[in-house]
């Protein structure tokens, strides 16, 4: 019988597996890591890259991404995103269902598949919408074959209501929309900021004529994020199903979590790039180039995230990938309120992680 022949040979490198890092080899074909050798072991392979003195990872999964094709262009397009994250070591994307075609039908899924597919140079999947406008849908989606539900707990931003269009509902809507998603199985994850809380401070604020930089951050402080996250997990364990926080900027957020956790609620809470790398003072520095909903905390926020990281509080990382133009950023001046919140950071997710493992604040098997 012929030798089995790989597409690549990784040899030497320093390979970074769930629990450890140890030299080691490693033999790729058909696009998967195939085997694990012995640093110094020799299989035929079509390619050879020696990675003596480096550290060699798994491709990255960004479980957080908007790049809300089809229908973003000019911000990026799904072949400009997709590159972007191939060159900074992401090999799985999960794409929200943000769009001018939101993935909140069957026929917008296949639909934003069909844009997508010819475009990719990583793997994808798709997060479906589950809000007021499309309870009805919600089965058939997941028959679809997205693998969770995402819904936003505020009204979708002026201007944009087609793109969040099946995304969103109040609060007192939770239970009818986590009733059709635990028919489902799948996990349901949850942006929780309160319209109650944010609303009339960022009315104050703006009555006050302040409206630039941190500004933003005390229209949505902590306790915005951390009563919405206080609803989902008391409505989640009323009506049992998987239930997640996304970009969880506060600790006592992922405390919460962690206790309800704790008394058997299947509950996952995910911190993001802006929280993690960003403060406070970079909405003064940046302003609009800042922004990103929930807002850049004080550093001790962001410290204490890392701690929860740390701890397992916080169980996974995602950028929040979410470009926009210089135009659209710029457009309303230094108003951090009219500005749209988002940031692009495919490329830098790998980066930024391999930054902050070197200041000890995550560790490479971690990451």
């Amino acid at each position: 019988m012929a030798e089995e022949v790989f597409d690549l040979l990784v040899t030497g490198g320093t390979v970074v597996f769930a629990g450890r890092a140890a030299r080691a080899s490693v033999a790729v074909k058909d696009g998967k890591i195939a085997k694990i050798l012995a640093a110094n072991d020799d299989v035929p392979a079509r390619v050879r890259y020696d990675a003596r003195l480096l550290h060699v990872f798994p491709g990255i999964v960004d479980p957080h991404v908007h790049t809300r094709h089809p229908g973003g262009e000019p911000r990026e397009d799904f072949q400009s995103g997709t590159a972007a994250a191939a060159a900074g070591g992401i090999c799985t994307i999960i794409e929200m269902p943000v769009s001018t075609t939101p993935a909140n039908s069957v026929t917008n899924i296949e639909a934003r598949v069909a844009a997508m597919q010819p475009q990719a140079h990583v793997d994808f999947a798709l997060y479906g919408a589950a809000g007021r406008d499309n309870v009805d849908t919600i089965l058939d989606q997941a028959r679809a074959g997205i693998v969770a539900f995402k819904t936003f707990l505020q009204p979708p931003p002026k201007g944009r209501e087609a793109e969040f269009r099946g995304l969103w509902c109040r609060h007192d809507e939770i239970r009818t929309i986590m009733d059709a998603v635990r028919y489902t199985g799948l996990r349901h994850l949850f942006h929780c900021e309160e319209p109650g809380v944010y609303q009339p401070l960022q009315a104050r604020l703006e009555g006050m004529r302040r409206t630039t930089g941190r500004a933003l951050e005390e229209a949505r402080p902590t306790s915005c994020e951390e009563v919405s996250a206080a609803i989902v997990l008391a409505r989640a364990v009323e009506r049992p199903l998987p239930v997640g926080i996304v970009h969880c900027s506060s600790p006592m957020t992922a405390r919460l979590a962690g206790d309800a956790r704790y008394r058997g609620l299947n509950v996952t809470v995910e911190a993001c790039i802006p929280q993690l790398f960003g403060t406070v003072d970079d909405l003064d520095r940046f302003g609009a180039y800042a922004k990103s909903h929930p807002p850049m905390r004080a550093a001790k926020f962001r410290d204490s995230l890392w701690y929860a990281i740390q701890g397992g509080l916080i169980e996974y990382l995602g950028t929040d990938h979410s470009p926009f133009t210089v135009e659209e950023k710029d457009r309303h001046g230094d108003d951090i309120f009219k500005a749209p919140p988002g940031l692009a950071s495919l490329d830098l997710f790998v980066p930024l992680l391999l930054t902050a493992a070197s200041q000890r604040r995550i560790t490479l098997p971690q990451i």
